[in-house]
């Protein structure tokens, strides 16, 4: 008998995934005071980083989007107003896939940032690693969550009426079970 025929009901639950993001914005905000405090002296060396971090937020959004367009042709790129972020629709992907996309920046962005900052010593290529780990912290705690309770689940993004993205399932046949994470 396989899983499909074992879940014919599945368990659906549902979860609210707000606080990720402010954990995320906390970080950020802690990391800047960081920077300003400890690694630079001036202002202006603080707007330096802040305006390098841009491209590399863009870059880190790239990583997704690249590889979770070789898993899946469906997927698109969305500017995403209620958290003034850009998204990554990856419509479905298995979890070894999810991982992989979730991964990707830490692999193209912050391995060579926090490499340049051990080869060179430079207190911008520091600020910027900084920055872009406080970024990461959702990519993290999602690989690390979904290692330790989604593995082998399928994810797939719900969609409002207009076509936006409100959430997530991460559907687990062999435990008959998905969660919805609305964001």
């Amino acid at each position: 008998m396989s899983t499909a025929e074992v879940c014919l009901s599945i368990e659906y639950m549902v979860k609210k995934y707000y606080l990720l993001p402010v954990v995320v914005i906390l970080a950020n905000i802690l990391v800047l005071f960081i920077i300003n405090l400890v690694i630079w002296i001036d202002p202006t060396s603080t707007l330096l980083s802040l305006v390098l971090y841009i491209p590399t937020i863009f870059a880190h959004e790239c990583s997704h989007y690249l590889v979770a367009k070789k898993k899946n042709s469906l997927t698109k790129i969305k500017f995403y107003p209620k958290f003034f972020a850009l998204m990554i629709d990856y419509v479905k992907l298995s979890h070894r896939d999810f991982l992989e996309v979730a991964v990707a920046p830490l692999i193209t962005i912050q391995l060579p940032l926090t490499t340049l900052y051990i080869l060179f010593y430079n207190p911008l290529l520091l600020s910027l690693t900084l920055l872009h780990i406080a970024s990461s912290l959702g990519d993290i705690s999602s690989i690390v969550y979904n290692v330790l309770f989604h593995r082998g689940a399928l994810f797939y993004m719900v969609y409002s009426e207009r076509g936006d993205v409100v959430g997530f399932v991460a559907e687990e046949l062999g435990r008959c079970r998905a969660v919805f994470y609305e964001l």
